[in-house]
């Protein structure tokens, strides 16, 4: 049974997924504030206390996403991969996107005046994400409605847009599924890290000094 968790988005997904049976055995969907990111805990507890004796390993979204939301989910899936001795595979949040669509786009706010916009072809990535400003987005949206590809979003800042963009979240169902081919031992060695649009922003209070180069 493979245990998949992502927080990348206002809406967390948790799901286990039986790769005999080739069945979703359990499915939970739970909005994530960004005050209290301790709410994953409750539901993937109850999961791995469920069915802890048939879990023979994990997968977590990477995002990109929330900076702090996209590390506590990679937190609690390394915590539960290493105290229960089983590997974990992490996979782009953006490639997990749930529907029947397996092609589409999906359109996030990348702030600073900029949008994120990702191709996702047969269930991967194609090319980088590129950040546009409005003028070279609403030609890229163009293009892409000429080739009736859907565009997705999870972002209330796009959503409440113009942009045509459909409701939709990082499916914890699709992860696990999609999962079961690259969950080897050595799994559970490796490192991975969280996935971002742009490097972390960091500001410093009034008055306080901001570290200074070595």
């Amino acid at each position: 049974m493979i245990l998949a968790l992502d927080t990348s988005a206002c809406q967390a997904s948790l799901a286990l997924w039986d790769p005999i049976a080739g069945v979703l055995r359990d499915e939970a969907a739970f909005p994530l504030d960004r005050t209290h990111f301790g709410m994953v805990f409750d539901p993937l507890s109850k999961a791995v206390e469920t069915w802890r004796e048939q879990l023979t390993g994990f997968a977590v979204g990477l995002g990109p996403g929330s900076y702090t939301a996209v590390r506590v989910g990679l937190a609690a899936m390394q915590g539960l991969s290493l105290s229960l001795g089983l590997p974990l595979v992490g996979r782009n949040s953006l490639e997990t996107f749930s529907g029947d669509e397996a092609s589409y786009a999906v359109l996030g706010d990348a702030r600073r005046h900029t949008w994120a916009l990702t191709l996702i072809r047969n269930g991967l990535r194609e090319g980088e994400t590129q950040l546009l400003g409005e003028t070279a987005l609403a030609p890229a949206l163009a293009s892409l409605r000429d080739q009736g590809v859907p565009l997705f979003s999870a972002e209330r800042a796009v959503l409440a847009g113009d942009f045509g963009a459909v409701e939709a979240y990082p499916s914890a169902a699709t992860l696990a599924c999609r999962s079961v081919h690259v969950l080897q031992p050595e799994a559970l060695v490796n490192l991975l890290e969280p996935i971002y649009l742009r490097d972390p922003f960091i500001t410093y209070p009034r008055g306080a000094l901001a570290p200074t180069a070595p």
